[in-house]
């Protein structure tokens, strides 16, 4: 729930809608993924990580660092505190951890 409510912050911020500034500014890209509840935020993750696989970070200003090695943490909602987080690098490693960590 942090990522939703600090893109809710930064939609209604005065300031950092005229700035232009997004939550994404200064954290890492995120999307909220539930197994086969939303399959716009799965697509769009998706696509994502194919552009950034390919070479592009126009979408994020900074850090551009975190997206050269498309790394990927992943962590699984009914969890807290750090537990159940795996890194990723590759699309059927993440695949794989979402659908069989949803069933």
């Amino acid at each position: 729930m942090l990522i939703k409510s600090l893109t809710t912050y930064y939609e209604n911020n005065e300031t950092a809608v005229n700035a232009k500034y997004s939550v994404f500014d200064t954290t890492p890209t995120t999307y909220v993924i539930a197994r086969n509840v939303d399959d716009h935020e799965i697509n769009r993750f998706m696509h994502r990580f194919r552009e950034i696989s390919r070479g592009g970070s126009r979408y994020e200003r900074v850090p551009v660092k975190h997206c050269t090695s498309n790394m990927w943490l992943v962590k699984p909602a009914s969890l807290n505190q750090g537990r159940g987080i795996e890194i990723f690098k590759n699309m059927r490693d993440i695949s794989e951890f979402i659908f069989q960590k949803n069933q």
